[in-house]
This record gives C-alpha cells, structure tokens and sequence, in this order.
C-alpha cells in the first residue's frame, strides 16, 4: 500500500518542518514495518492547487493524509476535491487541529473519506493494519473514532528513526510535551484531556545528540509551558548547553515558573523566550479563563532583563470584555520590562474551543471561516479595532524590525509620552509619508523622531541627537545582523567593498555618541553640551577583531566606496585615492581579490 502524508506550510522557513506527518510515518513504520510504503510531500499556500495535486500524485499513492491546520484549511479541501476528480479510487483523510475541531463542517465538502480526531499515531496504525487484515474501507474508518491517548514513551522519533534528516532543514520543530495544565478559552490546548504528557528524558536526550551533530540554525520548541515542570525545564536547559549549544532555541514559558535559576539557565544558551501575556487587565483575562498578577508577572520578568535573556511577549486586540484604552495600557505595561518584541494579533475564535462556545454571551461577531478574526466586540468595535492594529504595525515597524530595544527608552523619557501614544503618533505620520510603506526603517526612525520632538516643542538639536542614536544603533544592529546570515558573495571583481558595512549620516560625531550613551549618559540636556555638532558623513563596518569600527570620510571617498559595493576593476588614477583604496585593503574596509584573480 502507498500513502502520501500532506504538509501545507505558510512558506518557506526555518519553522516548515513536516513533523505531524514525520511522526505518523514514524508510527506506521514501527508497528507495520514496510507494508505501507510511506512518503511525506512538503507544499506550501502559494503554490496552486493544480501544482500540489501534481506533486501529491507523482507519488502514485493510493491513500492521501493531510494536515490540516487553520492556515491550509480552503487549500486542502482544494486539494482533495481535485485528487478525487483526477481518481476517485483514492482515498484521502485529514487530521490535525482544524479537522478534529470542526468535523462536521469539513465533512460537508464531501472531498474526505474520513476525518482522524485528535493524536493520530495510533489510530493511523489501527487504520491501516485494519486494511492489511483484509476489512473493508467503511469497516476500518471505525479504527479513527474516538480513542485513548497515544502513551507518548511508545512512540518512535522521526528525528532517530530516520523518517526526518535534520540535515536538510536550517531549522526543526522539537515536541517535548502533549497537552497544557491550563485551560485559556481562547486556545486549542483547551479541549480534550486534561494535564501534560512529555516524552521520556532518554528521547530527548538522543535527540540532542543528533540535532548538535548537524549545522542547524533554529529549533523552536513545541512545549507551550516549558518551565511548568521547573526541574525538568532545568535539565533540558543543561542538556542543551552539553549536547547541542551553537543551536538558538525559540521556548515558549509562563512567567510564575521563572526564578533566578531559571533565568541563569535561560542565559546560559542562545534563546528566545515568548510569554503570553495577552492582556494587563486581570477583568479581561478571567473572561478567557487567564489571570494576571502584574506586579508578580514585572518581577518575574525582570529577573530575565537582569539575566540579559532574549523575551518577548504576546498581546490579544479585542478579547471580551477589553476596549481600546484598555490594549493601549496593556501595550505601555508591557513596554515598561523592555521586552525584545512584542507580538500583537486579533483575537480568533477558533472552532471547538470555549471561547466559540460563549462567543454570543461576549457579544463577539467574527468570521465564521478562517481566520475566524474578531470583527467586533460590545466594547472594541471595528474602528477600535482597525485603529489597534494601525497602532501595532506601526509598532511593528518602528520596534520589532527597527530593533528600538536598546534605545527605545531613552528617547521616551524627553518626549514624555507613553509608548502607546507614542505609536499612534508614529502611525499617523506614516500615513502622511509618501512611499513609507517600503521606506527604509532606520531612515523611517530618523524622520519620525526629528518631527516629533518638534511637535512637542523640544530643542532641534535633541530630535538630532535622538535621530542619531537611531542611526547608530539601527546600523550597527544590521551589521551584526548580517554577520549571523553572511555568506560571501561570488562577486569577481579585484577590490570589493566589505558586504559587512553600512553608509551612515550623523549630526553629531558617532563616536562621541556612542562613548556616552555606553556610559550611562541617557539625559538629552548633557548630551547637548558633550557632543560635537557638525554633519559627518561615515562608514560602519565590522573589522579583523569582529569590533564595529567607524571611518569619517569625504563625499569623494564616499562615493568611491560605494561604487566597490559592485566591485571596483582597476585602482583609481588619482594617487591620494590610490593609498586610501590601499589602506582600507589593510583595514578591512576593501577586499582584495586581485590575487586570486591572478593566479
């Protein structure tokens, strides 16, 4: 028998990792060895429907598993159709999330034989060894009814068994546990048993093993409480550091389980940390089952800040019972940790969960098709809601990608605003740019700041300053950047500017800037006096000794610089440009490929 197991990701990522399927072919391997000829076809949503069914049937199954997720839902509903009306002997099914969550909707299309509900493994593997017995199709679709939890120590890895190479992927999915000791109204996690299981410490230590063997960039961690078991969390952490510590892990935590040893633990591998804030309102939480304790929570937090943990947090637009002031306060608590990013997103009510349950007593009107967004809400109406999320892209924009953390707060303080009316400020003005929406962002932040601190009747020279600090902190966080990403490019030419430096103009002298700024001095007054006002025109670039160094330089040499970006062919003429060309070979700001060109 053949079987195709479908995955349909949002794009191309470090995050697009077959794991649901990797794991029921794991499941069919073990138990039914190699009488199911398993294979696992990789799609994505902006391929067409014509294009996966060609890929799904150059595999020439003869039964079809999809994993159906909000996101692909209308995709493989598509897609079955179309499979079926190329051969109606196949037999499709799905499982998943979405498909367990609203079977009797999906089963309307009439595309699916079956539906699996819930952890599929096991009944994947009753399914098909019902058919290996000889029993019919409508006789075996009885196997994927209602069933026991998989016992997660009997099942297989993908990542062991050899059903997922790890080295064909930048980036993995890593399952750790099953299940969620808290129940939010709003989430999937909420339905069915309750409680946590976890796969067996021997598991996951073997996988480590075989993760720190490969070149992987990025593994996020599917665990959406990793730090409740806080021992467990611990010798995960330690396992870690021994087994596979070049890896950055994404870890999803709760913040009434971290304590200074966590946090140390945290700091002692390269990570990012989300916590699901959602609101500061404790009224809002306990409509969605949730609860803040917001003195407890800014503690706990900072005991991250002050380890130097990477952490961001989560924010909900329009969940019952929150208004628009309401999210904005919720914004300025949480800007008040100095979180690394913030991830702001409407409320969706997704099928089978509680929250769908109570929809009508909240008064919430959403779509009733995915992404089953909020439209509305007695107290958030739809023009609050559009209004939130102008105020999160602009957000969005000025904070998460133009990497404000490090001087967000300093450039707060004279201004006296609060960030959320600081951002709404931002994404009015961008509104009134022309061509914003693809501008540059460090030059985005350099504009904005020199008119707001106008607008609030603050001395010229400050908006400068503080256009500069976002200039040197937006450039130097590209090039650091950058260096994580390098590969060098095949350019041919015998002098080549470093790909790892940026063009940068200053008001006030960079260096001086910096020296200050590192020192503690964040009082804009005093910076006034202690720096140097004139116009400079700069390189940035990372040097021999991984150190950001800055060249102040003439239009001239500007301009010849910027021309090497495309490969400089021949030494200029001019001799005083000729020993500069030489000299920034010597510094690193130039490569020399003249004499392999040679050879």
């Amino acid at each position: 028998m053949k079987l195709a197991l479908v995955a349909v990701h949002i794009k191309e990522s470090t995050r697009a990792i077959p794991l649901g399927p990797a794991m029921l072919a794991s499941a069919l391997k073990k138990h039914l060895g190699n009488a199911i000829k398993t294979s696992i076809v990789n799609l994505y949503l902006h391929q067409s429907v014509d294009e996966c069914v060609n890929l799904i049937l150059e595999e020439r199954p003869e039964y079809v598993g999809l994993s159906m997720y909000m996101w692909n839902r209308g995709k493989l509903l598509a897609v079955a159709a179309e499979l079926k009306r190329h051969d109606p002997g196949i037999v499709v099914f799905a499982g998943g999330p979405e498909a367990g969550a609203d079977m009797e909707n999906i089963q309307r299309s009439q595309s699916l034989d079956f539906i699996i509900k819930g952890e599929g493994e096991d009944l994947t593997v009753a399914f098909f060894k019902a058919l290996l017995e000889g029993r019919s199709i409508q006789e075996t679709t009885a196997c994927c009814g209602a069933s026991a939890l998989p016992d997660l120590d009997t099942l297989p890895s993908p990542y062991l068994d050899g059903t997922l190479d790890p080295s064909k992927y930048p980036g993995l999915l890593w399952e750790l546990s099953r299940g969620c000791p808290f129940k939010c109204d709003f989430c999937y996690e909420s339905r069915g048993n309750k409680g946590v299981r976890r796969f067996p410490m021997e598991r996951i230590r073997a996988e480590l093993k075989v993760f720190g063997r490969h070149d992987i960039e990025q593994i996020f961690i599917l665990d959406p409480t990793f730090n409740c078991d806080r021992k467990r969390a611990a010798e995960i952490l330690r396992l870690i550091k021994k087994n596979a510590p070049d890896i950055h892990y994404f870890i999803e935590i709760r913040s009434e389980f971290i304590d200074e040893e966590m946090a140390r633990l945290f700091s002692s591998i390269s990570c990012s940390l989300q916590i699901g804030m959602q609101s500061a309102d404790p009224a809002v939480l306990a409509n969605v089952n949730r609860s803040i304790k917001r003195s407890e929570f800014a503690k706990k937090v900072h005991l991250l800040n002050k380890a130097g943990v990477i952490f961001g947090f989560d924010l909900i637009i329009a969940l019952p019972g929150d208004t628009l002031k309401g999210f904005c306060s919720s914004l300025d608590f949480a800007m008040s940790m100095e979180p690394n990013h913030i991830d702001i997103f409407v409320l969706s009510v997704l099928p089978g969960t509680p929250l769908a349950d109570n929809a009508a007593k909240f008064g919430l009107e959403y779509m009733p098709e995915n992404p089953y967004r909020v439209l509305s809400t007695p107290q958030f109406s739809a023009a609050d809601i559009a209004e939130a999320e102008r105020l999160s892209s602009a957000f969005d924009l000025f904070y998460n990608r133009g990497k404000a953390v490090p001087w967000f707060a300093m450039i707060l303080k004279p201004l006296a605003m609060r960030p959320s009316e600081f951002f709404a400020a931002f994404a009015v003005w961008l509104a009134s740019v022309p061509g914003a929406a693809g501008g540059d962002v460090i030059d985005l932040q350099r504009r904005f700041l020199i008119y707001i601190f106008m607008q609030r009747k603050l001395p010229q020279s400050w908006g400068e300053i503080a256009s500069d600090i976002a200039t040197y902190f937006g450039h130097t966080g590209r090039i650091i950047e950058d260096c994580d990403d390098f590969i060098e490019a095949s350019n041919t030419a015998p002098y080549v500017l470093n790909p790892l430096s940026s063009f940068a103009e200053f008001s006030h002298n960079p260096l001086e800037l910096a020296q200050h700024v590192f020192s503690g001095v964040g009082n804009f007054a005093e910076l006034e006096k202690l720096l140097t006002a004139k116009r400079y025109s700069t390189l940035l670039f990372l040097d021999a000794d991984n150190e950001i160094d800055i060249r102040f330089l003439s239009e001239e040499k500007i301009e010849l610089l910027k021309q090497a970006r495309n490969g400089l062919r021949k030494m200029p003429q001019d001799a005083a440009l000729k020993r500069f060309v030489r000299t920034c070979i010597e510094d690193g700001i130039l490569i020399d490929r003249s004499s392999e060109m040679q050879k």
